[in-house]
């Protein structure tokens, strides 16, 4: 299920939702996953991945206890004050 966010998804495994970051190319092919948006956000940006809001409505619903601009990114959508 997409979720607003660049290459993210929400996944179901063994009956718990996680939040899935998947980067698959030529050189790279990895997967870093978490129940926490958040958690989400620091793992992809500590490994040097490029992290945003691509859908800001999407990315609204997915936001749980946290700000959408504290969940933004240096790629895609810009949250404002």
């Amino acid at each position: 299920m997409a979720t607003g966010f660049f290459r993210v998804v929400q996944t179901k495994q063994h009956g718990k939702y996680y939040y899935k970051y998947s980067v698959r190319n030529r050189l790279v092919k990895k997967e870093l996953m978490s129940k926490d948006i958040k958690a989400l956000k620091e793992k992809v940006e500590s490994h040097g991945f490029l992290w945003g809001i691509i859908n800001e409505e999407e990315a609204e619903k997915h936001t749980g206890d946290y700000k959408l601009k504290a969940l933004q990114g240096r790629y895609g959508i810009q949250i404002g004050d």
